[in-house]
């Protein structure tokens, strides 16, 4: 699984980050995780697990620490 801290980021740079991460990743990766944080506001958390679209993305995974979100992927092709 390959990660990518986007907390502290504005949501446009957040996006940004994001897609060239997903654009870039070879097929053989099918979980990222997306550290957001959430005590300075959840404003990256909700776009990540909401709004963020992105044609790689299969699910969007919840998991017991809110700073971060797990995307499973689809094969790229």
């Amino acid at each position: 699984m390959r990660e990518i801290d986007i907390h502290g980021l504005l949501v446009t740079q957040a996006k940004t980050l994001l897609d060239h991460t997903l654009n870039t990743l070879p097929k053989s990766v099918f979980e990222l995780r997306v550290i957001h944080g959430y005590r300075g506001g959840n404003v990256l958390q909700q776009y990540v697990r909401k709004s963020y679209r992105h044609r790689r993305i299969e699910r969007v995974l919840l998991t017991m620490n809110s700073g971060e979100t797990i995307l499973r992927l689809k094969d790229k092709s």
